[in-house]
């Protein structure tokens, strides 16, 4: 162990190497953004968890509440042929 004279501190050269290396989870986050894909993903995924946490906010409607009223009425064959005659009869 050596004495630094000019701070007055002990100064040992292996702890100042193991506290020099980086942790495990900076060293994964390193390598892994180097893939440009996997980190697009990871957004990707992020967004869709997020999305999930805040689904009754972004939309406040059940899903199983069916609005019928909303819905336009099918126009059948039925009904095109009676207007048909309708207007030939006028």
């Amino acid at each position: 162990m050596a004495v630094d004279t000019t701070a007055g501190t002990l100064y040992d050269p292996l702890a100042a190497q193991v506290l020099a290396q980086p942790s495990p989870l900076s060293a994964f986050w390193a390598a892994y953004r180097e893939n440009k894909g996997a980190v697009l993903g990871l957004a990707l995924l992020l967004i869709v968890i997020v999305l999930a946490i805040f689904a009754d906010f972004i939309a406040p409607h059940s899903p199983i509440e069916q609005f019928r009223d909303a819905v336009r009425d099918r126009v059948t064959a039925d009904v095109v042929v009676i207007d048909a005659q309708r207007i030939r009869e006028s």
